[in-house]
């Protein structure tokens, strides 16, 4: 897994790494780019908040299963850097 430093001082809200992604996982909010930390299991609010299990830890990252999500919202409010947003059916999705 590759890693991604951001100094958000220089973005200029292009939106080049949202477009340029290959896992579709940056989203440029407010001129801050935005992206899912990975953070380790036991510190994963999301994974630990999901009510039905949808959110995972998978080889490292922390993956969201579509399949059990509900769409509850949860894992989007206690993502303490806003990484999670619902999508247009209403699941949960990683930025």
């Amino acid at each position: 897994m590759s890693e991604l430093v951001s100094n958000p001082e220089l973005c200029v809200s292009c939106a080049k790494c949202e477009r340029n992604c290959p896992m579709n996982a940056i989203r440029v909010n407010e001129g801050v780019p935005l992206f899912c930390m990975h953070c380790t299991p036991e510190k994963a609010p999301c994974l630990n908040i999901c009510p039905e299990g949808a959110i995972e830890e998978l080889g490292g990252a922390i993956v969201i299963n579509g399949d059990k999500c509900i769409g509850c919202g949860m894992c989007r409010d206690v993502c303490p850097i806003g990484a999670i947003s619902m999508d247009e059916i209403g699941q949960a999705k990683k930025m």
